[in-house]
């Protein structure tokens, strides 16, 4: 089962197959919440942790998807540090980061080996190599550092701690319970994929696909009860048609119990 980590009430998820099991397979997408780096395309990428939302968490406990742990050293702003085992993994990653730049430069100077070699003759550099392996091998053990500043992601987390089972609060309030229902109609039945609404006003984004791939198709709504078109709506809803989305009320009948979603009349996109 996957665990995520509570800290400070937050949860994350450190480990990366964990991430890719919950993207790939249950449709989660979280936020990468890391440090910002650039990968082999240059292009700048957020790295782990992945921070999930309250009724991301909530969805997938329910499901018994993923069980919540947290450690309590972690609970603290300055947790106790071992330092001797602190130096020793900061130390393994930089031997692990070394080896891996020569097993690199070792295939670099394989394959212009024989250029090298008549670059160095005509320098005076050396004579006549016999032993090619050994002039590579020479050449490797030059290299005693990292030639530039490089920091190497964990795919796990490297450090060993005790973690405790961790209830995370289930929807009490009206809203939570709203949300919490929306998402789950949305995600389990009709299949889509959801993120936070925030930056466009609404609770949810919702995407026919994979939102690397698709534009979002609505924005959602929760609200006590169905309401009169506002101000506040209009401009909402005018936003919506502005970014070719959907503006979608969600809201529980008061009556039914029933979930219930409506298009503000006049303002489909």
């Amino acid at each position: 089962m996957i665990s995520i980590t509570i800290s400070n009430g937050v949860p994350y998820v450190w480990d990366a197959q964990d991430w890719l099991l919950l993207r790939k397979e249950h449709r989660i997408t979280g936020v990468l919440d890391g440090p910002v780096g650039t990968g082999l395309s240059g292009r700048l990428r957020w790295n782990l942790p992945m921070r999930l939302s309250q009724v991301e968490v909530q969805y997938l406990v329910s499901r018994g998807i993923v069980q919540t742990v947290h450690a309590p050293n972690l609970a603290h702003d300055n947790p106790p540090i071992n330092a001797p085992i602190f130096n020793q993994v900061i130390q393994q990653r930089k031997d692990e980061q070394l080896e891996q730049f020569k097993r690199k430069r070792r295939e670099e100077i394989v394959a212009y080996l024989d250029k090298m070699l008549e670059g160095k003759r005509r320098k005076g550099k050396i004579g006549e190599i016999t032993d090619k392996e050994a002039f590579i091998q020479g050449e490797l053990d030059k290299i005693t550092k990292m030639p530039y500043e490089m920091y190497q992601l964990d795919l796990k987390d490297p450090w060993k701690e005790e973690y405790l089972p961790y209830n995370f609060p289930i929807p009490t309030t009206y809203q939570e319970k709203l949300k919490f229902r929306v998402f789950e109609d949305f995600h389990l039945h009709k299949k889509y994929w959801l993120s936070s609404g925030a930056k466009f006003g609404g609770d949810f984004l919702a995407y026919p696909g994979d939102p690397r791939h698709f534009h979002a198709e609505f924005i959602i709504m929760c609200l006590e009860q169905k309401i009169k078109l506002n101000d506040c709506m209009v401009s909402q809803s005018r936003l919506a048609m502005t970014v070719k989305k959907t503006l979608l009320i969600a809201t529980i009948d008061e009556h039914t119990d029933n979930l219930m979603y409506y298009v503000p009349k006049g303002f489909k996109s």
